[in-house]
């Protein structure tokens, strides 16, 4: 019984191994492989990243600086990631401030903006606007960012230097 089932087995093998499908699939399949990474590689060097612009009203006057310092990344190319500008806005015409920043996002002059209040260290909350709000690492790293400032701040009106209880 065991030769015959190795003779099945060789014949099962060798049947299915010399049709075209076989053939044409095991060519095929490299083929296919080597285009599709290629594809990738080249999609990846065409497509690289660019710098993000926003901008940043800052009400409290105090935030602004830390800020950039602190998302001060840069590209493979040696651009900065973030490109922020800050907008000295009054309170009384911030409004319109919005509305024209919100122009400039949607018709993709700007990335994004930032209006950090005044009352910051209370409130704890800062309007964000972007393009893409479903780039949760790009807000959490502003989120971070802001919030050690805020943390850096409320030390600071305790009476702590913040440099001293990192240390």
């Amino acid at each position: 019984m065991n030769k015959k089932v190795l003779a099945v087995i060789g014949r099962e093998y060798v049947t299915r191994v010399r049709t075209k499908g076989f053939i044409i699939g095991t060519l095929l399949f490299p083929v296919i492989l080597v285009l599709l990474l290629g594809g990738i590689f080249i999609f990846a060097s065409i497509f690289q990243p660019s710098s993000k612009k926003y901008y940043v009203i800052d009400q409290t006057g105090r935030v602004y600086h830390e800020f950039a310092n602190m998302l001060s990344d840069t590209l493979n190319n040696g651009e900065r990631k973030f490109l922020f500008t800050e907008k000295k806005v009054s309170s009384e015409k911030l409004d319109a401030a919005l509305e024209q920043y919100q122009k400039l996002v949607i018709d993709k002059k700007i990335d994004g903006y930032l209006v950090i209040p005044e009352d910051l260290i209370e409130s704890r909350e800062v309007t964000y606007s972007a393009r893409s709000v479903s780039n949760f690492d790009e807000q959490r790293r502003f989120e971070r960012a802001l919030s050690g400032i805020v943390t850096n701040f409320r030390l600071e009106a305790k009476g702590f230097s913040a440099d001293e209880i990192r240390r």
